[in-house]
């Protein structure tokens, strides 16, 4: 199986698709450097449960690793998009200010019960 892992930017803000089979994905694409003033441009489909699209917004460094899934156009091209498995937000801590708080549609996750005491310890 091929897999890539690739780093680029976002060239425009993420999206909520629907295909035929009623799957929701996020949709989006990056421009990645191939060489020092070449760059080529990957369509990305991310469905994993997880609604992301409010973080993957243009001009975003991201990291993606996922494998190649080849579709063909109503123009009848044969069309390389990424089926992505991972993706990561990358970039300098003042690229993601905006991101301080999650938008009101996502929950956090929890992995404990719901309130948690701290023993008392002797030391």
């Amino acid at each position: 199986m091929i897999s890539y892992t690739m780093v680029g930017r976002l060239i425009r803000d993420a999206e909520q698709v629907t295909n035929k089979q009623g799957n929701t994905s996020e949709k989006f694409t990056i421009a990645v450097n191939i060489q020092k003033d070449k760059s080529k441009l990957f369509t990305c489909y991310y469905s994993n449960g997880t609604k992301i699209h409010n973080f993957l917004l243009k001009g975003r460094q991201v990291m993606v690793i996922g494998s190649p899934n080849y579709t063909t156009g109503t123009d009848g091209k044969e069309y390389e998009n990424i089926r992505v498995s991972i993706v990561e937000l990358c970039g300098k801590r003042e690229d993601n200010e905006e991101l301080k708080s999650p938008p009101a549609d996502m929950k956090p996750q929890t992995n404990g019960p719901e309130s948690f005491e701290e023993p008392d310890i002797p030391w």
